[in-house]
């Protein structure tokens, strides 16, 4: 027999099984990582829940409906626009903005950058939502000042509030989640 029969390599990988521990190194580096993605859409719902106890705590000084109102209309009461956009906006930004893809299909473009704003477009689609959060959208889009996605997105998570839809919307986005 040849001397180049009767050696045959052999292959492993150091990796995983090859070095002492690699492997429970591996898991534990994956479940490392599962328990930080957990942590971060924890801290997703977190920053959601506080603004709103903020808000909620703006209307607390009200004794009564009239009041209640008097603290909701941004015109008399600006803090609880500020409120809005300073806490809820963005913490609904981060939790609609977060699992989305990159990218997504454009029948003009071949593909567009993912946002929560075409979250909401997708949203309001014929058929995929109520003729109010149509008519909505279609104002908001038509809002020449608002040219950035997420000021748009900021006026949309607005006028929700201010037509009381916003459960409205979010219990659509979990039923047609499959389609957007």
């Amino acid at each position: 027999a040849s001397p180049r029969s009767s050696f045959t390599p052999a292959r492993s990988s150091w990796s995983f099984a090859g070095a002492p521990g690699a492997q429970r190194r591996w898991m534990a580096e994956a479940q490392s990582g599962a328990g930080q993605l957990q942590e971060q859409k924890k801290g997703l719902l977190i920053a959601v829940s506080a603004s709103v106890d903020k808000i909620i705590s703006h209307f607390g000084a009200a004794r009564n409906l009239v009041q209640k109102a008097q603290l909701g209309d941004s015109r008399l009461s600006p803090d609880v626009g500020h409120l809005v956009l300073t806490t809820l906006c963005p913490a609904l930004h981060a939790l609609v903005a977060d699992g989305l893809k990159p990218f997504r299909k454009d029948l003009i473009t071949g593909q567009r950058r993912s946002s929560p704003w075409s979250v909401v477009e997708a949203s309001v689609k014929p058929g995929a939502s109520s003729r109010a959060l149509g008519t909505l959208y279609s104002q908001v889009s038509r809002l020449a000042p608002l040219s950035s996605s997420r000021s748009r997105f900021h006026a949309f998570i607005l006028g929700l509030l201010n037509t009381k839809q916003l459960e409205l919307w979010f219990s659509s986005l979990q039923e047609d989640a499959g389609q957007m």
